[in-house]
């Protein structure tokens, strides 16, 4: 076991020359997760019996375990010369048997951009499967994208916006002890708190007619504040607000 260890770490020596690409605010992160996935392929290695009965546990037996293990080698070039392309197609295979962790490395590869994989081309890039397998590998239990998963939901970003099912999947995250999304949670529920005791006066205002709230009620449909986003309700109110003469509703309009 000693051997293998010593095999795998002194061979990341190649995994180094990609890192010297990243900008220097990647670079802590690259080298925590680097380090991450070498202690995972060392107990992958120890499990399987072997580096090379690790390989062909992947390559003839599509093992999920391996392939997640073989993705990685290539991502970061440990052990293996550094291959973008054979580190997707290790993590694919790995995905499709519901791998959790795959489906997350994979969704970051062929997203917007991954810092931590230096050299990943645009026909790599597929943004909506890898929206796809970030929803995937939350459902699946990874803590990290469960987080980003609460954060598209709020803000309607890749997904329908849905507040309820952001804080949700911010919640699960947060439990599981993932402290950006303890942070996410805590500063959505106070801002909430407060838009909400906001929503229900201007709300009320608008009902009796008063313009000025009912065109600050049409923001908060048109913005999705505390309420979800609801053009039609906007519309009609600054419709209304414009028929009385208000400019800004007028401008709002337009």
């Amino acid at each position: 076991m000693k051997k293998i260890i010593f095999t795998v770490c002194a061979l990341m020596v190649s995994a180094s020359l990609s890192a010297q690409s990243l900008q220097s605010t990647d670079l802590i992160s690259y080298e925590k997760e680097r380090g991450a996935a070498v202690k995972s392929i060392n107990k992958l290695i120890k499990k399987a019996g072997g580096l090379e009965r690790l390989k062909k546990d992947a390559l003839e037996h599509n093992d999920a375990s391996a392939n997640y293990a073989l993705g990685q080698m290539y991502r970061f070039g440990i052990v293996v010369q550094q291959n973008n392309h054979l580190a997707i197609e290790h993590l694919k295979a790995s995905s499709k048997l519901n791998h959790a962790e795959s489906s997350f490395v994979l969704a970051k590869m062929i997203g917007d951009k991954d810092p931590l994989t230096p050299g990943t081309s645009a026909e790599l890039t597929n943004k909506a499967e890898s929206y796809s397998l970030t929803k995937k590998s939350a459902e699946l239990g990874v803590v990290e994208a469960q987080y980003h998963m609460g954060l598209y939901y709020i803000n309607g970003e890749h997904f329908p916006e849905d507040r309820d099912l952001g804080l949700f999947w911010l919640s699960r995250a947060a439990d599981a002890g993932h402290e950006d999304a303890k942070l996410a949670r805590m500063k959505f529920l106070y801002t909430n708190d407060e838009l909400r005791k906001s929503y229900d006066s201007v709300r009320l205002r608008a009902s009796e007619g008063h313009l000025p709230s009912m065109i600050v009620l049409a923001k908060f449909y048109r913005n999705g504040w505390v309420v979800q986003r609801d053009a039609t309700k906007a519309n009609r109110l600054l419709n209304a607000a414009a028929s009385m003469g208000s400019k800004e509703a007028i401008d709002l309009l337009r």
